[in-house]
């Protein structure tokens, strides 16, 4: 359930996917350490959870290694306090144990990590990143209200319909935690037949935390840690919060279906307050079937009809489970309908990925001709292509441009602004309904503009002028006078 539901499916960044995989990982060397009965076994396999820890942060998805972070410090005091070893006379040897688990951990995932996290910092210093409201300096702490929006109350709903509200669950970034019907009944089983079990009162309090921290501006928790919390503002997209809500539950519903196929709870009597409340979820959904067919008025989405017959059938099977032993034929065809139930809907997504796509792709083939005129030009030149977002027609056509996709920039070189003159930009690509008068190209989609006012690559000056500061530098750059080919500043 927690690689193929939930946020993990609906991300489109390669680099937060390879983040967010480690995370299973993380918890199985985590539980090894903290069920280990030598402190050097415990040790060793803390050690092994801060490496996957590390790995998680090489792959560049800081936002998700926060909440990674979060759930190992919050996992190990939830257990350290949860455990009967912190009471009586073991008290203090127990939580030395859990501070060395946690410090191994920090150090070896810190350790691995370094590679990238100090030049990481270094670059911080010196360089703008681009958030909500424009260009922002990399190392200071976002204001709250340029955050990325959280998700919006009703995503409640997605736990079970991830296309209710037309699928719009947030403001700008939104997905759903959705894992499935049947393993989402599996979950609320597990909390209820296992609360008992540390780990699934710890899952559950992170679920409800984490979707609440999800809702952003709704949530006080979000206001509450944003203030509190030193670093969390670095994962400033509150919405991504839901990777740790479907995380918990694809393991609670884990805890569920041990409990619902355990021999010795099988039977009616022990899964009654169960079977009722499943009874009415089944008339409920077979209800929000059958109305429109009878009141034509009523429109029911054909998705939300799907998600309708998805629930239908996992109270059917919840019923079966419970009357009948799960043999491995049955077992098979409860996998086989979980995985269905999961791709009917991921399919959307990548429906609406390959739209866009076949859009770029058909703009990018659209670059051919002015491409081939500006690379028979002679002579380094550069080129900017004027629409938004620029195509990178660089590595695709061969040809040298200033743009590059990359989510920050080092200060100095956007203190240039728009001196796309002093990068030896000499031609301008812009759409073939341009007015402007002049262009050395044109065919059915694009016109190429020279600009002659462009500097060479290179060039040499006889004549420097030194100002006091960075900025002093800058400010002189355009001013009137100046003529930067005889004078460097």
């Amino acid at each position: 359930g927690h690689s193929l539901g939930g946020l993990l499916v609906r991300m489109i960044w390669p680099q937060y996917i390879e983040s967010c995989i480690w995370l299973p990982a993380v918890f199985l060397f985590l539980l090894r350490s903290l069920r280990a009965e030598r402190r050097d076994r415990a040790l060793v396999e803390a050690a092994l959870g801060g490496l996957c820890l590390g790995l998680s942060i090489l792959t560049g998805g800081m936002a998700f290694f926060i909440m990674q972070a979060i759930f190992a410090v919050t996992a190990v005091l939830f257990y350290g306090a949860s455990s009967p070893s912190a009471q009586g006379i073991g008290g203090r040897s127990h939580w030395i144990r859990m501070a060395l688990v946690l410090a191994v951990v920090v150090v070896v995932a810190g350790g691995l990590g370094a590679v990238q996290l100090l030049p990481a910092n270094e670059y911080s210093q010196v360089s703008i990143r681009y958030i909500d409201g424009g260009p922002f300096p990399a190392a200071e702490k976002i204001p709250y209200h340029r955050l990325v929006p959280g998700m919006w109350p009703q995503s409640l709903v997605s736990a079970l319909f991830p296309t209710g509200f037309d699928g719009k669950f947030g403001g700008e970034e939104y997905f759903p935690f959705y894992i499935g019907a049947f393993p989402f009944f599996l979950a609320v089983a597990g909390i209820w037949r296992c609360w008992a079990n540390i780990w699934v009162r710890y899952l559950t309090l992170l679920a409800v935390l984490a979707f609440a921290y999800s809702l952003g501006s709704f949530s006080p928790l979000n206001g509450v840690l944003y203030a509190l919390v030193p670093i969390l503002w670095m994962a400033r997209s509150a919405n991504r919060f839901l990777y740790l809500v479907s995380f918990a539950l694809a393991i609670l519903a884990a805890f569920g279906l041990d409990a619902l196929l355990d021999p010795a709870s099988r039977g009616a009597e022990f899964w009654k307050p169960a079977m009722r409340a499943v009874k009415w979820v089944a008339l409920a959904a077979a209800a929000a079937l059958l109305l429109p067919a009878i009141f034509t008025q009523l429109n029911l989405p054909i998705w939300t009809a799907m998600s309708l017959l998805l629930i239908l059938g996992s109270c059917g099977w919840f019923v079966y489970l419970i009357a009948k032993p799960a043999t491995p034929g049955v077992r098979v065809m409860l996998a086989a309908f979980i995985i269905f139930d999961l791709g009917a809907f991921s399919w959307l997504e990548a429906g609406l990925a390959t739209s866009n796509a076949g859009e770029r792709l058909e703009q990018m083939i659209s670059f051919r001709g002015a491409a081939e005129f500006i690379k028979a030009r002679p002579g380094l030149h550069r080129v900017r292509v004027s629409v938004a977002p620029e195509p990178n027609i660089g590595d695709v056509y061969g040809i040298e441009s200033v743009w590059g996709g990359g989510p920050a920039m080092l200060t100095a070189f956007s203190q240039l602004g728009a001196r796309d003159d002093l990068f030896n930009v000499r031609y301008y690509i812009k759409p073939a309904a341009t007015p402007d008068p002049g262009p050395v190209y044109k065919d059915a989609s694009w016109k190429v503009y020279e600009n002659t006012h462009a500097y060479p690559r290179g060039w040499v000056v006889h004549q420097a002028e030194v100002e006091p500061s960075h900025d002093a530098v800058f400010r002189r750059i355009d001013q009137p006078g100046i003529d930067l080919h005889e004078i460097a500043l």
